[in-house]
């Protein structure tokens, strides 16, 4: 599940206690499947991320084996619990997944963006017909079509376009009822 991680990888860091991985940062985030009785403040991993991120200095995530029952002063140098409530018939927390989401939530609370908009231009009607009829004929020489039989897939044709409907249908339809 980690394409492309060899920097992550490469950078991460293994520490003997808790103490000594967080005693450098402003704010440390455990992760867990539930709250703890008297843990710190509890936040779910959206508004962790959205926390982590006004906060100036160096911050991290931390997680670690946990069992029902771990006693929480094992965390509580933690500034935040970063929960992933599960369903209740499972209490239980994948951590792989758990730090994915993490990150996809810094991502996206970070306004970071990999989508680019495209500028395309849309297919005229005139270009639409021609679509049609190239697939008409290519489907008549390659004997999928024989027409002669009553077939309905040139109209299949025509209305699997029609399934995606395009920004440029939903204008002309707009301006078409005014």
């Amino acid at each position: 599940m980690a394409t492309n991680a060899g920097d992550v990888l490469s950078n991460a860091t293994v520490h003997p206690t808790l103490e000594n991985a967080i005693e450098d940062c402003v704010a440390a985030y455990a992760l867990s499947a539930r709250p703890r009785e008297w843990s710190p403040q509890v936040l779910d991993a959206r508004a962790a991320a959205a926390h982590a991120l006004k906060t100036d200095g160096r911050r991290r995530s931390c997680s670690a084996a946990s069992r029902p029952g771990s006693p929480t002063r094992k965390c509580s140098p933690v500034s935040s619990w970063c929960i992933f409530p599960p369903a209740l018939k499972f209490n239980s927390l994948n951590l792989a997944q758990a730090v994915q989401v993490v990150a996809y939530e810094l991502f996206t609370a970070s306004g970071s963006s990999v989508l680019e908009a495209k500028s395309e231009k849309l297919a005229t009607v005139q270009d639409l017909e021609g679509l049609y009829a190239h697939l008409h004929d290519a489907a008549v020489k390659s004997g999928f079509h024989v027409p002669a039989t009553g077939s309905k897939l040139p109209s299949r044709l025509r209305r699997s376009s029609r399934a995606f409907p395009s920004s440029r249908a939903r204008r002309s339809t707009s301006s078409a009822a005014s």
